[in-house]
């Protein structure tokens, strides 16, 4: 399973990025996994029309990505959407890989959210949960939630989901 994540920025905060990493290295024994960040749109100040102005460069830059694997799927990340649990997001790739998908692709949008343009292209939109959390550590959890669903996949013992002592 070829695996992308798009998102918007660099993790800079400190720990964030070895915490990323480690994720990433992980899950690489399990599928061809590869992070790819855009720079993310200049907001110039808190108004509709530079967030609308900014979501429409983002989209643009994704759907020119997207261009070059008409066979990739979208889960997006989206505050808005039902959070999953992880078997779901198991039996989502899996049912994804199943069609051919190639890359599966796991899109976290910048501080000014993704485009619905581009939400609307998603085969699968996911939260992370209802809490707000920095866009840096919704990638991570996003890395982690992703080794998560491959070992579940690959029927490794890390994930414990429901089970009782």
């Amino acid at each position: 399973m070829k695996i992308d994540v798009v998102a918007f920025g660099k993790i800079k905060s400190p720990g964030l990025r070895q915490s990323a990493d480690y994720y990433k290295k992980l899950s690489s024994k399990y599928s061809d996994i590869q992070e790819i960040e855009f720079k993310p749109a200049p907001v110039f100040d808190k108004s509709n029309s530079s967030f609308t102005n900014a979501q429409n460069i983002e989209a643009d830059r994704i759907e020119k990505y997207l261009e070059k694997f008409p066979r990739s799927k979208i889960i997006a990340m989206d505050e808005d959407a039902p959070s999953r649990k992880t078997k779901d997001w198991s039996v989502i790739a899996e049912e994804l890989e199943s069609l051919g998908t190639s890359p599966l692709v796991f899109l976290v949008g910048s501080s000014v959210g993704i485009h619905s343009k581009i939400l609307d292209k998603a085969a699968h939109r996911i939260s992370l949960g209802s809490q707000t959390i920095s866009h840096e550590l919704a990638r991570v959890v996003l890395f982690e939630q992703i080794y998560r669903m491959l070992t579940v996949i690959n029927n490794h013992p890390y994930h414990h989901e429901g089970k009782t002592l």
